[in-house]
């Protein structure tokens, strides 16, 4: 088999239909929210409950956890849209 070829058993290949855990438990906005803020701001439980609607800038793209403020990535502001449209609507 050569350095250009990919066999069909290799990671990449059969992980495109499996589940990628937490990620496909995340069925909600709210649980993506928690989800995307414990793992891309490495917020801790205490932190995630104390959130205020004050501590989220959309404007500025900023978030403030635990006193320290952060800016949001494109991926962090989506998930955030959709929690606070769900938010809205329920």
């Amino acid at each position: 088999m050569g350095a250009a070829s990919t066999p069909t058993n290799s990671p990449s290949a059969s992980t495109k239909k499996m589940p990628t855990g937490a990620a496909d438990a995340a069925t909600t906005p709210a649980a993506r929210l928690v989800l995307m803020l414990a793992a891309v701001h490495a917020a801790r439980a205490g932190a995630i409950r104390a959130l205020l609607l004050d501590d989220v800038d959309l404007g500025n793209r900023r978030l403030t956890i635990a006193g320290r403020t952060r800016l949001i990535d494109e991926f962090s502001h989506q998930i955030l849209l959709e929690w606070l449209d769900y938010r809205r609507t329920r």
